[in-house]
């Protein structure tokens, strides 16, 4: 279980050792997460000459590990209109599409069965499905998912706009504004809150509403028919790709080269988030399902699965009743501020709707017709 308070006091969790404030991990000598910093520390130098090649160079097209670009114009055959009930039918599982200039590239994910959380002792006790083991969730319905995070590029769209409010960070009159605010929460992440292929960071539960339904407005789709978070157990089953009884989507061990964690090393240079798509996809076409911000879903965080209603196991919908007195919200995905461990597939946290911090972004879910 991860739950996240103010983003100056709290510690993420007791297992994983790391501050809010990006300190350095209070671990024992010999425990399991200061051996996977001496391996990240490992290497050092090869980090290091890389940031260098990389200054000298200076940025290229950023390209996602299929050969795209996010950055990319769609191809002719997109509507760049909202999609026609026969259109939406027509989607088959891995189709993409984008609705509109500013919106983001979605993925169709299918309906069916799959088993969802972990087996006792692989994670935390929030986790655990009944009697200790994964449980069978129905997604009755196909819906489509984002293939990236939202990007600062994305938010910004709705910022200008006035329909989103901007991040703390972007506030000149909040304490954690990134030029003059007097928390340095977000100062120290520096250009990689700004840059537009950077996943947006600082943004609340009720954040990620505004912008969704500044999307639903552009587009006139109703909020039943169209975009909004994904459900905690949709977000899962697309996470894991469609593949089941793995920690990650690419297996049972965590490699560098798979996802943006805590600890550099491999393919992860960078000390904060990665622009989206930096790192391969998972068997469905999403990028950064493991790891470089937490994504809030739509359902309220419970302690546990034990008391999941029917309606949910059978139809895969968001779990909203019973929030806590908080009405903390579930996050999904793990960040470039957590152990490896915390990237796993099965791996939950909760939040207040309306705390903001520099590793949790969102990705948004569409609606598709049956």
């Amino acid at each position: 279980m991860v739950t996240h308070g103010p983003p100056t006091r709290h510690l993420l969790s007791a297992r994983r050792g790391i501050s809010a404030t990006f300190g350095r991990l209070p671990l024992s000598p010999n425990s399991s997460a200061l051996r996977e910093v001496r391996a990240a520390l490992g290497g050092a130098i090869v980090l290091v000459l890389a940031l260098v090649l990389t200054c000298l160079q200076g940025p290229g097209p950023l390209r996602a590990a299929d050969g795209t670009t996010p950055d990319a114009p769609p191809p002719a055959t997109w509507p760049m209109r909202a999609l026609t009930l026969a259109e939406e039918r027509a989607l088959q599982p891995g189709d993409r599409f984008k609705e509109c200039a500013t919106c983001p590239e979605m993925v169709a994910i299918p309906a069916g069965q799959f088993r969802m959380g972990s087996a006792r002792g692989d994670g935390d006790r929030d986790e655990e499905g009944p009697n200790g083991q994964p449980f069978k969730v129905t997604i009755a319905a196909p819906y489509a998912l984002g293939r990236y995070v939202i990007t600062v590029r994305d938010y910004l769209a709705c910022a200008a706009e006035a329909a989103c409010p901007p991040a703390a960070w972007q506030d000149p009159q909040s304490p954690y504004n990134a030029v003059a605010g007097s928390d340095d929460h977000y100062k120290r992440l520096g250009t990689a809150l700004s840059d537009p292929r950077h996943p947006m960071v600082g943004i609340t539960w009720r954040n990620a509403q505004s912008y969704i339904n500044w999307l639903n407005g552009k587009l006139g789709l109703a909020a039943a028919q169209g975009y909004r978070l994904p459900s905690e157990a949709e977000w899962e089953r697309g996470a894991r790709g469609g593949i089941e009884n793995l920690k990650y989507f690419w297996g049972d061990r965590f490699t560098a080269n798979s996802a943006n964690a805590w600890g550099q090393s491999g393919k992860d240079h960078w000390p904060y988030t990665s622009p989206v798509g930096s790192f391969p996809a998972n068997p469905y076409g999403l990028y950064d399902v493991a790891g470089n911000v937490w994504q809030w879903v739509e359902d309220c965080y419970h302690l546990t699965y034990a008391d999941m209603p029917e309606a949910v196991i059978n139809t895969g919908v968001a779990w909203e009743s019973a929030c806590d007195d908080a009405g903390r919200r579930v996050l999904r995905g793990g960040s470039w501020i957590d152990l490896p461990r915390v990237l796993r597939v099965a791996d939950r946290g909760g939040s207040p709707p309306d705390m903001h911090y520099g590793y949790v972004g969102f990705r948004v879910a569409r609606t598709l017709a049956r």
